[in-house]
């Protein structure tokens, strides 16, 4: 959503009947910049508020498998469940021609990264998909 209407959009979602939004974080502050130029980690995190504000339950996650550091992932965690969102994704990045990941080399989930995330889920009801 751009910038400006990204407050009006999610209020006329919801006029529509829409009851929730997904808009995942991806990743953390600190690493956004690696993988998007075209917006910043605080326009994210900016809508995932205003989708919450207009009453819309919010679904924001994760990708990881973009050569994110543990810290990374512990720091998203931790940024996830100040925002309090309703459902919250863990995916992982499966690589696919013609893309900058083409030559990423596809990675098992790490058995810490779903740890992380149940941990510090943020809140207990919180779905973790």
């Amino acid at each position: 959503m751009p910038r400006a209407s990204r407050g009006r959009s999610s209020d006329k979602l919801k006029a529509a009947g829409v009851d929730a939004v997904n808009h995942n974080l991806n990743t953390s502050r600190r690493y956004y910049g690696e993988i998007c130029q075209s917006h910043t980690y605080s326009d994210r995190v900016d809508t995932v508020e205003k989708v919450q504000k207009a009453g819309l339950s919010a679904c924001s996650g994760a990708l990881v498998g973009m050569g994110e550091s543990a810290e990374d992932i512990l720091d998203l965690a931790y940024a996830l469940r100040e925002l309090n969102v309703e459902s919250l994704p863990v995916n992982f990045l499966m690589p696919i021609p013609g893309t900058r990941s083409e030559r990423t080399e596809p990675r098992a989930p790490r058995p810490e990264s779903r740890t992380i995330f149940q941990a510090l889920g943020p809140r207990p009801s919180a779905l973790l998909c």
